[in-house]
């Protein structure tokens, strides 16, 4: 076989090419036509090789490059078949079933591990869409938990509704600190009606961000205190000095608005409004 090579390299080298040729749709992508004549070349040598040393690693080795080039499964076997048929008179035939076997065996071997690295990928991919995903929708829920709506002029409701943690403490705070540098604000409104429960924890938590609130310059004031808060805020010794607090959302606005020199009164048939 040594020696037919050496004299009909040239000749299965371009018989190989055909082959390839031919079959090309069997290939990936990543295998450009243009590169078919070294693939073609890379396979002869590959049986020169293994007819004078029988270096069983090689072959396998070379199965795996020539896969990893993007030549596909079904056009290797093709191509091996051609090449079986070209040199079957002159090498013995289980030579050439385990070269086909162990040309075969490397390039199924890199394909297994290419279809496991893309399904990897793809699932760190889908990981890191779903971590994304799941932060907008965090980041909305956020938002939408606590609504920062101007009223008037300089005047902020917050109506906080839920309960309140350390992490949702902490969110409210820099929603609002952030709003009141935009937006300018003078007076905060934080309507504590639609909190179901407060202990001394929650309490705490609402000064807190009322004292933020006042170190930046604007002046935080506690609306919906109910009874039960308020006797959970004097019951806490929590500290209210310069923290204005009072019953409902109405009087809060109307206390705004007196701020900014406004009054609320009565217009005939629609209910009451303010003015200067």
């Amino acid at each position: 076989m040594r020696t037919w090579l050496e004299n009909g390299r040239a000749g299965l080298v371009q018989s190989a090419l055909r082959t390839l040729r031919s079959n090309i749709v069997h290939n990936r992508s990543g295998l450009p036509p243009f590169r078919l004549a070294q693939v073609a070349e890379q396979i002869v040598c590959g049986i020169e090789a293994f007819a004078t040393s029988g270096d069983v690693a090689a072959v396998r080795t070379l199965g795996e490059r020539l896969a990893e080039q993007g030549l596909g499964l079904r056009s290797l076997l093709t191509v091996l078949r051609t090449i079986t048929q070209e040199v079957a008179t002159h090498a013995p035939t289980g030579q050439l079933e385990e070269l086909a076997d162990l040309l075969i065996e490397g390039a199924a071997s890199f394909e297994v591990h290419d279809v496991v690295r893309q399904r990897d990928e793809m699932q760190a991919a889908a990981e890191r869409a779903a971590r994304a995903r799941e932060g907008e929708l965090r980041q909305v829920i956020e938002e939408l938990s606590t609504p920062i709506m101007p009223i008037h002029d300089r005047v902020l409701v917050v109506p906080l509704v839920g309960s309140i943690d350390d992490a949702r403490a902490a969110q409210i705070t820099e929603n609002l600190l952030h709003a009141v540098v935009q937006r300018k604000a003078r007076i905060i409104l934080m309507d504590v009606t639609g909190v179901p429960a407060i202990d001394a924890n929650v309490a705490a938590r609402l000064t807190h961000t009322a004292r933020a609130v006042q170190l930046i310059g604007a002046q935080a004031v506690l609306v919906g205190v109910r009874p039960e808060l308020a006797t959970v805020l004097v019951d806490a010794g929590v500290d209210l000095a310069g923290l204005r607090t009072l019953a409902d959302l109405r009087g809060g606005i109307e206390w705004a608005l007196g701020q900014q020199g406004l009054v609320v009164v009565a217009r005939s048939g629609t209910g009451r409004t303010h003015g200067d």
